[in-house]
């Protein structure tokens, strides 16, 4: 069975860290902190926000189809899911939005794909709302029942304004560094 992982979603390889200037003023702990904050934020190629179409998500577990907004800052990433309950994404769900904030590692390997060469992407969920509060205990047990809540390790192409991510298949599930997907999604985010 195959899924869109991330319907579109989220990630990508280090490409160059912000830079910073030397400066010879003297910093207080307030702004050393934001500097050090600032310093450490890395871009990324696949900085942005990218919307998908309406279609099932392997982050929509609760929900026959959704549209996910993702957006991308380096190392960090928030996945917002709509969920509705038809497949024209008119009738909302309940829980009718889903909000993931994730952390993003990019190991560095990379893979050829029919878009292009493909970076290793790993996403792990910090935190997760269901229209804005915390799951129940059902809700955990359902998202962890679907893998969504463990690290996926996917792999991601930016190819002209499509982010494309992994698509799973029994064998190739994100679960683990050794079934990363090895194929892409037909169904991209586009940039917005």
């Amino acid at each position: 069975m195959k899924r869109n992982i991330f319907a579109a979603i989220i990630f990508p390889l280090v490409l160059s860290a912000c830079g910073s200037g030397s400066s010879s003023s003297v910093s207080t702990p307030d702004t050393a902190a934001a500097l050090e904050d600032e310093q450490t934020t890395t871009l990324t190629k696949y900085d942005g926000a990218y919307q998908t179409f309406c279609g099932v998500s392997v982050f929509a577990p609760i929900s026959n189809t959704s549209v996910t907004v993702t957006t991308i800052e380096g190392n960090e990433g928030k996945i917002t899911t709509f969920n509705y309950t038809d497949k024209g994404c008119t009738v909302p769900a309940v829980p009718s939005q889903t909000v993931m904030e994730v952390s993003l590692e990019y190991p560095g390997g990379t893979l050829d794909t029919s878009r292009g060469e493909a970076d290793f992407i790993n996403i792990t969920i910090d935190e997760i709302t269901l229209d804005g509060q915390a799951p129940t205990l059902a809700q955990q047990q359902q998202l962890a029942a679907v893998s969504v809540l463990s690290t996926r390790y996917d792999i991601i192409v930016l190819q002209d304004s499509a982010l494309y991510t992994g698509e799973s298949t029994e064998t190739m599930d994100a679960k683990s560094a050794d079934t990363r997907p090895t194929n892409l999604s037909t169904q991209p985010a586009i940039s917005q």
